[in-house]
């Protein structure tokens, strides 16, 4: 479990915490999606795989940055 230390000020902790919000909610979706995708593939459903990827690329891609964010905030500020 991620502590936020109190020594942020209020507007930072706000920021951290709308930041890590928008990282928690998708990341706990991209382990059920990417299920989705490979259960698709291995019944060789490919145009259904197309469709689930193709919006699970950009969740993905969400989740690395906010992330790294995160982790940014957390550990250099």
């Amino acid at each position: 479990m991620i502590r936020i230390p109190l020594a942020f000020p209020g507007p930072i902790r706000t920021l951290l915490l709308a930041v890590l919000l928008t990282h928690t909610n998708p990341a706990a979706t991209v382990p059920f999606l990417t299920v989705l995708i490979l259960q698709s593939a291995f019944q060789c459903r490919f145009l259904a795989r197309r469709n689930i990827a193709f919006y699970t690329l950009p969740l993905r891609l969400s989740v690395s940055l906010t992330g790294m964010v995160v982790c940014w905030m957390l550990y250099r500020m």
